[in-house]
């Protein structure tokens, strides 16, 4: 009886262990990309790009890349590459729900190699967005549009000699990004109070910008000394131009209690900074070294006293 246990729990480990061991593909595990030792059967892809953030405004492409492994027969005759987008929108009632494009074929290979190679197949904007639709609408042609969270993921058919299909266990998601959000150094701050320059209170300290949307940024303005935040700022991803709204979900925008006031709106209320910078409200790309710049003229007016008024520029942080 006991013989029966042992033998009961040693098929029992078997079988968990079996079932729960995921398929790399439809090759066997002891293949060697170096080609070192080779599968009977090809289909593997090692898609060595599989994940892309695609930066809003860029106008530069984006490559993806795969190797196609092939074995020593029935070898991998076509590669397909099938394109989706996943992302939000609102409904009726101001709800942000999922939604799901339908699924084209976006690019395809014949393979006629019989050893192991890369491919290479770009793509911007225009084309990822190309015959896609949700619910009967095209995509929108522009990407000011798309929001965080939002990606297109791209799934790869291998087809063999044999005629049969195998799908690739990776795939590539090409996730919606912004590129100024991050952390900053304040390298430049002055402030007025009332006409009067008070100190430069967090120069050279590092703050935060997150992405709210494709456009919008939530600036933590003031955080490091205790004053109210957030300061919510958009970025033209044609000019780079930054706009300050008049609110933000519903809400008007202030800075430490008091009505928010910008160049666009309340010049006569930044004289004292307006003429700081050359180049006032811009973000300034760094296409080297990554250290992108936020020139930005704002302030605040408070009732009963008068304005306060800020100049800064912001340098991106790079690890």
């Amino acid at each position: 009886m006991k013989l029966n246990k042992i033998s009961f729990f040693v098929v029992a480990l078997i079988f968990i262990f079996g079932a729960c061991t995921e398929p790399d593909n439809i090759v066997p595990t002891n293949t060697d990309w170096n080609g070192e030792e080779f599968p009977v059967g090809g289909g593997l892809l090692e898609v060595t790009t599989p994940s892309i953030n695609y930066i809003v405004g860029e106008t530069e492409g984006y490559k993806v890349e795969f190797g196609v492994q092939q074995g020593r027969e029935n070898f991998t005759t076509k590669v397909e590459v099938y394109s989706t987008f996943y992302g939000t929108q609102t409904d009726d009632e101001g709800n942000k729900i999922s939604v799901t494009s339908n699924e084209i074929l976006f690019e395809s290979f014949d393979i006629t190699e019989t050893v192991n190679h890369f491919r290479k197949f770009g793509f911007n904007y225009d084309t990822l967005v190309t015959d896609l639709q949700i619910d009967g609408t095209d995509l929108s042609s522009n990407d000011g549009d798309l929001s965080i969270g939002d990606y297109w993921e791209f799934r790869f058919v291998s087809t063999m000699q044999d005629g049969n299909q195998f799908e690739n266990y990776k795939r590539v998601k090409i996730a919606v990004s912004t590129r100024f959000a991050g952390t900053y150094i304040c390298s430049d701050l002055a402030y007025f109070r009332l006409g009067v320059q008070s100190p430069s209170y967090w120069l050279g300290d590092e703050l935060t910008i997150e992405s709210v949307d494709a456009i919008t940024y939530k600036y933590y303005w003031g955080a490091t000394i205790g004053w109210d935040a957030p300061l919510y700022f958009q970025i033209d991803p044609a000019t780079n131009v930054i706009t300050y709204p008049e609110e933000w979900d519903g809400v008007a925008q202030t800075l430490n209690g008091e009505p928010l006031t910008c160049l666009a709106r309340n010049a006569g209320d930044l004289t004292n900074v307006a003429g700081l910078t050359t180049t006032p409200d811009l973000a300034v790309k760094d296409d080297v070294d990554g250290k992108d710049q936020l020139i930005m003229v704002y302030g605040y007016y408070t009732g009963g006293s008068g304005p306060r008024e800020f100049y800064e520029t912001l340098i991106k942080k790079v690890d």
